[in-house]
């Protein structure tokens, strides 16, 4: 049985170096992350997803450009929405689609999670808060 997590993270792929940072990030808070990097080779895909997505607390969807036109970061968040559990990061200029767009969103650009306004190599911080808002679950 995988270990579970706190937070699913969903995210397109090309975001995955962002993604990847915050979740080191978070985790060294003491929060536990799941995305899918860490499947295992032999586990389904969609399965570990799905049960990744009902034991967390919190589903945290990082929009972006690319992440708007994913099927899979709109399923995943979909079922973050309908449980009542969805938390978002804006992460670039995007719009985020309905029902998303209900949301209260954190944006990246503006509460010291922006890669391009750190040094090179520098781990995102999370904004104040946003460590308690994902121990206690969403919303």
């Amino acid at each position: 049985i995988p270990d579970l997590a706190d937070v699913f993270i969903s995210y397109a792929r090309s975001d995955g170096h962002f993604v990847a940072a915050l979740a080191a990030q978070l985790e060294q808070s003491g929060i536990k992350i799941w995305y899918d990097r860490r499947i295992q080779p032999e586990t389904q895909f969609d399965q570990a997803i799905n049960n990744q997505i009902s034991a967390a607390k919190v589903v945290l969807t990082v929009w972006s450009s690319a992440a708007v036109n994913s099927k899979w970061v709109r399923a995943e968040s979909l079922a973050g929405f309908n449980a009542d559990k969805l938390m978002q990061l804006r992460f670039g200029d995007c719009a985020i689609p309905t029902p998303f767009n209900i949301v209260q969103t954190i944006e990246a650009g503006t509460e010291g999670l922006a890669p391009s306004l750190s040094p090179p190599g520098a781990v995102p911080r999370p904004p104040r808060g946003f460590r308690a808002r994902l121990l206690r679950g969403a919303p």
